[in-house]
Order: C-alpha cells, then sequence, then structure tokens
C-alpha cells in the first residue's frame, strides 16, 4: 500500500490537531479525576464510591474558577514535562550521532503504551477493579497524546510538496 499526497497530508493533520488537543485533553482529565469542582488536589486515584456526587452544589462561577484553574495546572504540567523530556532527548541526541534510530524507537514505544493503555482501559474497564478507580477521560486523553507524539521524521515521511513518483 503506497501512500500519496492525500494520505500523508491526513496524517500530518491529524498528527497537528492531536498535538494541540494533548495538553487540554490531559488538564481535563486531571480535572475529572481530582473529583471535578472540589478544591482537593487529590493526585492519586480515587475509588469510584469516593467520587463526589453528580448533585454537588456549586455555583457556576466558582466552578469555571475551579474548572480553569485544574485544567491550567494539568495542562502546564503536561506541557512543562514534554519540554523536559524533550530537552533531554536533544541532549542524548546531541552526544550521539546515530540517535535518531533511537529517537524513532523510543518514540514508537511510547506511543504504543499510550495506545495500548488506552484501549485496554476502554474496551476492559469493567473487568478489572484496579482500573475501577480512573476516570474514563485518561483513555481519550491517551489516545490523543500518543497520536501527538512526534519524532524527526524528516526522512521517514516524503514533503507533502513533491508530486508522487509515477
Amino acid at each position: 500500500m503506497a501512500l500519496d499526497g492525500l494520505s500523508i497530508s491526513v496524517i500530518r493533520y491529524v498528527k497537528d490537531v492531536s498535538k494541540m488537543l494533548a495538553a487540554p485533553c490531559v488538564g481535563i482529565a486531571y480535572f475529572l479525576q481530582s473529583g471535578g469542582p472540589e478544591w482537593k488536589f487529590r493526585p492519586y486515584f480515587i475509588l469510584p464510591n469516593q467520587m463526589p456526587g453528580i448533585h454537588s452544589l456549586v455555583p457556576l462561577p466558582d466552578f469555571l474558577w475551579i474548572f480553569f484553574v485544574k485544567v491550567f495546572l494539568g495542562s502546564f504540567t503536561f506541557i512543562v514535562g514534554n519540554v523536559s523530556i524533550t530537552f533531554l532527548v536533544n541532549m542524548f541526541l546531541s552526544e550521539f550521532k546515530s540517535g535518531e534510530e533511537w529517537l524513532l524507537i523510543g518514540g514508537g514505544i511510547i506511543r504504543i503504551l499510550l495506545l495500548a493503555f488506552a484501549l485496554f482501559g476502554i474496551f476492559f474497564q469493567g473487568k478489572y477493579e484496579v482500573l475501577a478507580g480512573i476516570n474514563t477521560f485518561w483513555y481519550v486523553a491517551c489516545v490523543i497524546w500518543g497520536l501527538s507524539i512526534s519524532f524527526d521524521s524528516s526522512g521517514v515521511i516524503p514533503p507533502v510538496n513533491q508530486p508522487p513518483p509515477c
């Protein structure tokens, strides 16, 4: 199966959109996991019987304020983590001339692990009690995060501007 210009454009579009959505999705997942509109910052996973009720009454301005602060904290932590990892990878690659192969392999492994965790959680959350405390939006965030991971693919995917070979 050969990739034509349209297929490559679609792949790049999906990657670009997922790069824009990754941080907000992780922020929203943190908001949902940490109890929603409560000021309790719980980094650990909450069992379903400890989740706050849907009928908890929080005034709309307070809800929005808590929502924006928690989403900002989750997104900011995600962005700082990504920038730190990118910096460390670039340091590692500057030491080794053949580091691009390691970058492709490592990025591929991380992508596989994120997508495998997401698919496993989506389809098997009800079968394993250990997954019961994880909010289901984490699985969506992991899919988007996995799609957003990029490596230096300058030699792997040809530029879209080039016409396909005849």
